[in-house]
Parts: C-alpha cells; structure tokens; sequence
C-alpha cells in the first residue's frame, strides 16, 4: 500500500483485532458477557485527538465484527426458507429449514447477540467520555460533535439489528463503566423506537460526507477526517443519508410507513448532495455490479455506489485467508477457483422461477436458443450453478507457487437500488401505486426490462418484493423481506403464528440466558 495512503485501516485494524479478542475471550462481566470495559473507561485513556480517532474506528470494527463472525450477515439474512440451498453443510441446511437450535457450533455461535452488545457499549463509552479529547487542540468542539452523532448511528444499528435477530432485548442506554445490571428483555417495538430517537437526536449533526475540502454549505467538517480524504473514506462512514436509511428501515421494521416514506424522500432528494460531489450516478448497470474488479464494482471493498456497508481488507489486515466476512467463501467455486463445489448454491428451478423475463440483464433465458445470461449466476448448465453476482478475487504472495487466493468483497447493507425499492414498498402499501409503479419501472428499465402498466400489476405488493428479490439476492435481505411480505399480508395463518410465538427470530443463547436470570427464552424456543 502506498505509505501515503490514509491510515484509517491500519487503526481498523488494530480494532478488528481487539474486536475479535473481545468476542472470543469471553467475558468478565456475565451479565452481559461482554468484555469487561473499565480499562478502556479510565480517564486517562480520553484524552487526546488518537483517542478520540481510535474510539471512532473501534465502534466501528466491533460493529463490523458483529456481522461478519461466521458470515453472520448472510445467514442471519439469506438463509432461512430463502432461495439458497446448502450443498453438503449440514449446519447450513438447517439455518434453512429453520431448526435454529441444532447443535451445531455456527448456531450456538449466531444465537450469541453479545457482538452486537459490545458495539453498542463502545459507542455509548464514546458518547460519555469523548469529551475528554478536546484537552487536545488539534481535536475540535466540531469534530467531536460529528463523532459523537456518529456514535448514536453506530449505537442505533446495532440494537436495530438486535430487534430484527431477536426480536426483544435488553436495552442499555448508557455504558455503566462496563458494569451492567440485569435487565430483562425490553419489546422489540421500544429498541425499535429507541433507536430511532438515538439517530434523530443528532440527525442534523452528521455530515453529508467526510474528509472533503468542498467550500459548499452542506460541508459542516472541511478538510480531512483524522487525516483521511474523500476519496478514501468514500461512504464508509455514517454519515446523513446513511442515518436516514437507517431511520427508514427501522421504521420499515415498526410498520410505520408513512415515516418511511418521508426518509426515503429526504433521501432521493439529498442524495444529489453526495453523488455529485464525489461525481458518480447513484445508481448501477449490472456491468458496474458484476465486473469483478477489486476497485469499481459496486461489491467491491470501495465504491461509492455502497451507502451503508462494511468493507473488509486482506491487503492491510482486517481480512486473513477465512471465511469470515465474504459471501465468495459460501458461493464461488469451479470454475471460477480451485474450490471444487460451494457451500449454498441457487438451484436452477428457483432461478428460472425468479428470473421469468428473457430480457432480465441480471439473468435470462432466450427460449428459441437456449442461451442465457449470466451475469448473476454462471456454471448454469451443471446440476449446481455457481452465485457469482459477488466474486471479488485478489491474489496474495508471488502469483505463482506460493500465491494465496482471498477476496475484498464488501458487506453491503444497502445501496441506492435497495432504497428506491424500499421507498416503493411504503408508496403501494399506502395506496400511491401509480407513484411506486414509477419507481419499479424506472430499476425494471435499468435492467432491460419493459415498463409495465398498472393494469399489468394486479398486486403491486408482489411486483415489488418479487423485484428485491431479482434485484437483491446475495445482499443479506430474503428472510427479513419475507417476513416484511407476510406482515403486510396477513393472510398466512402459519407465518402468522410464528409471528406470534417469535419464531422469525433467533432463539437467545443458552449461555447468555444462563448469565442473565431477568431474561427468558423466547416462546417459540422453549
């Protein structure tokens, strides 16, 4: 790496590790069996513009350490009654069919919410101490006030992803110096409406982006952000679109949706304010999502088209030759590398009954001459076509004997597409089809796909989650757009009832029930 180049992931990387330490060493406090914090709360550990750098970043990197534990995002999200299939994998085949208590080490493992806990208790840690850092000068009232905004944000999608995992759960509101109390487990609907109080306390905080020199009035931090340009911050950060997709997907999750379509439309009418500076369309061509390359694709470690994402680098440390972090390491095998097959694989009866169009640039099938494209899927005409929407492949060593294969994929929570079809969702579900229907024929067109007319969509519900489902396989959003689906549905007794019970969520760890006694097992795993 050029010693030039921003040192943003060398402290990532110091926090990913102490990250994974946290997670695996246990804990000191069984309450919460969470790490415990107190040399971290010391005084004298708050007092400088390093300080105040190192916390930012580490509530970061425990945050992204949260989802990317055994490719958490993708089996907490793709899984489950989803259009994955596992190949050999046991533990996998039964994320999929929904016995979440099997004995497997990955499921004891994503049953522990503690990850999540940890991000939050960082982010808590920095809003309360934080302060102390302006003793040195070079650390503004400013910046501060920006990084402390930033730890609401970070603080709110960590209990928002507790609440759509888990349902209930306790709710810590403050870091306690790492001594937590017992609390039973808070509704689901108050960590919901917590969080997002926590991102509109300090909406109007956050910055457009970080690290610009732009004179505009939108630039409320000029100038470098603990040394890091634009360029290389990119959208990495949370910044104010990013807490407005938060707030819309919270809202989403409450069933409010005249909120979300208030924050998907500050959004759209915003995003201008982003795109045109960094000079990029929001929006992606399916070359720009599959080309594979380790800089411009829109899955890659970098690319401004990710609005809410987590990135993961082999070259400076944050990602080793695992399986953590990486969807490529489930989904790409021969002959895309030497991995003879993958682990969950797309079979192709779901794919053609996803992809029915010929014209779908995503994937289509020419019926007179049987050629199909395959931009998301490829391998096609073998028993096990192989998912490579996703397939950023770097090599490490000398590229010959002794070179190593690894990949600098991105978790991406969301990107413009996934907002605009979100936003759809919230028009047809509060009767403005025509305004929705907008919407989806503008992503239809921007795949190759024809404008439909209204009389075309006799449930317009259906055509919009039938397209997030094109549009966003691999992205870590089937299940929880299933259970989206059914709720405004209503009409499935059967998910109805295991809406009910709490069987859409995780069951909660045998060990984090034994080290709290205020909490219960939720019903639909007892």
């Amino acid at each position: 790496m050029n010693h030039k180049r921003f040192n943003l992931y060398f402290i990532s990387r110091f926090w990913a590790a102490i990250a994974l330490v946290a997670i695996l060493a246990g804990s000191c406090n069984k309450t919460l069996d969470v790490q415990s914090t107190h040399a971290s709360t010391d005084q004298t550990q708050w007092k400088s513009y390093d300080d105040a750098k190192s916390g930012v970043f580490g509530m970061y990197a425990l945050l992204k350490a949260a989802y990317a534990r055994d490719n958490a995002y993708w089996l907490y999200g793709e899984l489950r009654d989803g259009d994955f299939k596992s190949v050999s994998r046991t533990d996998l085949s039964a994320i999929i069919s929904g016995n979440l208590t099997a004995s497997y080490p990955v499921l004891q493992d994503l049953s522990n919410w503690q990850p999540f806990y940890a991000a939050i208790n960082a982010a808590s840690l920095f809003i309360e101490r934080s302060k102390g850092c302006l003793a040195d000068a070079r650390y503004t009232i400013q910046n501060n006030k920006v990084d402390i905004a930033e730890a609401h944000v970070v603080r709110a999608f960590a209990y928002y992803s507790l609440a759509r995992i888990w349902g209930d759960v306790p709710l810590w509101t403050n870091s306690n110096d790492g001594d937590f109390k017992a609390l039973p487990r808070s509704s689901r609907e108050k960590v919901l409406q917590y969080a997002e109080q926590d991102i509109l306390s300090v909406i109007n905080d956050l910055p457009y982006y970080y690290g610009s020199n732009s004179s505009s009035p939108q630039n409320i931090l000029p100038g470098n952000y603990f040394g890091g340009t634009q360029f290389q911050l990119e959208n990495s950060l949370f910044g104010r679109i990013q807490a407005y997709i938060i707030l819309a997907h919270i809202a989403a999750d409450l069933g409010n949706y005249n909120n979300v379509e208030a924050y998907t439309a500050y959004i759209q009418n915003n995003i201008g304010i982003i795109s045109s500076n960094l000079g990029y369309s929001p929006t992606s061509t399916v070359a720009q999502m599959t080309n594979n390359d380790q800089f411009k694709d829109v899955f890659a470690y970098r690319n401004y088209r990710q609005l809410v994402v987590f990135n993961f680098l082999y070259s400076t440390g944050e990602q080793g030759l695992t399986n953590n972090g990486h969807i490529e390491y489930l989904t790409i095998a021969a002959p895309y590398s030497s991995k003879p097959l993958p682990d969950m694989y797309v079979p192709k009866d779901t794919i053609n009954a996803i992809y029915t169009d010929p014209s779908d640039q995503r994937f289509g099938i020419d019926t007179s001459t049987g050629l199909h494209t395959d931009a998301f899927f490829g391998n096609y005409s073998s028993n096990i076509p192989i998912f490579k929407k996703i397939n950023i492949l770097s090599i490490a060593g000398d590229g010959g004997v002794n070179k190593a294969l690894f990949y600098q994929s991105a978790m991406v929570f969301s990107r413009y597409e996934e907002v605009l079809l979100l936003r759809a969702e919230a028009l047809a579900v509060l009767g403005k089809n025509s305004d929705a229907l907008d919407i989806l024929n503008g992503l239809r067109s921007n795949r190759g796909l024809k404008a439909l007319s209204l009389d075309q969509v006799p449930d317009m519900i259906d055509a919009i989650f039938a397209e997030r489902r094109r549009e966003l396989i691999g992205e870590g959003w089937r299940w929880f757009d299933i259970i989206r689906y059914k709720k405004i549905k209503g009409n499935d007794p059967v998910f109805n009832a295991l809406i009910q019970d709490g069987g859409i969520y995780w069951p909660v760890a045998t060990e984090v029930l034994g080290a709290n006694p205020k909490l219960v097992q939720t019903p639909h795993w007892k």
